[in-house]
């Protein structure tokens, strides 16, 4: 039986090896054949079904080389071998754990592992909670930007279409660092082409390096149906997380470990599991909420 493998994404070494083998000992694999297939643990569905190597057929002994597109998503997966016997039928191995890691933390995440280590003091060979804070991690941080409608990580440079009525554009729930062009009714053949004295970002003076909309011109562009489109490119996102809200993540994070009980908690911050941003992080988390321009 195979053990449980981890590997870091892009790596394509070591490679997955078994022995086929019953409770009589190992398998004799003359004329079979062998496939590697594994799933993340959160899906049914296959995300590598491929050939493996018979390394010794006498011996029951079989290896699966990674290709590049098998380690090319972080996560924990479950993985196991199909053998196809020379008479056809089929013996499958049981699964074990292959954990793909990345060395920097998601685009999205809002904090890292090594941040919660610290915070929670593990030992450096406590490791056996590292999949589970990566989840929660993950779980925390939407939590955190679907609370605050805010846009706390750098998205880069992107162009985003809004609908919009009267002549305040909100870009919720996203965050706008700066423009490089913008243009009206994007969908027609001939969209209107802004030039920076048409429009103004809101707020003027962005305390947070970020603005969460841009007023136009009234005179200028009229919404003749009571609501038009338009089109922003630009650099999106917070340059980097605030120091607070990174806080407010672990914080977040290190309560749903400990399954702290989520009664007392104020209504609607709770997430689809159940779990809600525990009340110090949300004040952490409350300066930061979405102001409505007027």
């Amino acid at each position: 039986m195979s053990s449980d493998a981890t590997l870091f994404l892009g790596n394509l070494s070591p490679s997955v090896t078994d022995t086929i083998e019953t409770e009589s000992g190992a398998v004799d694999l003359t004329g079979a054949t062998v496939r590697f297939k594994m799933r993340s643990t959160t899906s049914a569905t296959l995300v590598v079904d491929q050939l493996a190597v018979i390394v010794s057929a006498v011996n029951g002994t079989v290896r699966y080389d990674w290709q590049t597109a098998d380690v090319a998503t972080a996560g924990l997966f479950l993985a196991w071998f199909e053998v196809t016997l020379a008479s056809g039928k089929k013996q499958d191995t049981p699964e074990f754990a292959v954990r793909i890691l990345a060395h920097t933390k998601p685009v999205t995440a809002l904090t890292t592992l090594a941040a919660v280590r610290a915070y929670e003091m593990f030992r450096a060979n406590e490791s056996y909670q590292d999949e589970l804070i990566r989840d929660t991690i993950d779980r925390a941080s939407k939590a955190i930007v679907n609370n605050a409608e805010r846009e706390f990580h750098l998205s880069g440079t992107l162009t985003r279409t809004f609908s919009y009525s009267g002549h305040f554009v909100s870009v919720a729930p996203y965050d706008l660092q700066s423009v490089t062009v913008v243009s009206l009714d994007p969908e027609s053949t001939n969209p209107t082409a802004l030039v920076a004295d048409d429009y103004r970002l809101v707020p003027i003076h962005k305390p947070d390096g970020v603005c969460y909309g841009l007023r136009l011109k009234t005179w200028r562009y009229p919404t003749y149906f009571d609501f038009a489109q338009v089109a922003i490119t630009g650099v999106w996102g917070f340059p980097t997380v605030p120091a607070d809200i990174e806080q407010a993540c672990i914080m977040t994070v290190c309560s749903w470990l400990r399954k702290t009980p989520t009664v007392g908690f104020p209504a609607g911050d709770e997430t689809e599991d159940g779990s809600a941003i525990p009340t110090p992080a949300l004040r952490l988390l409350h300066p930061y909420k979405r102001k409505v321009a007027l």
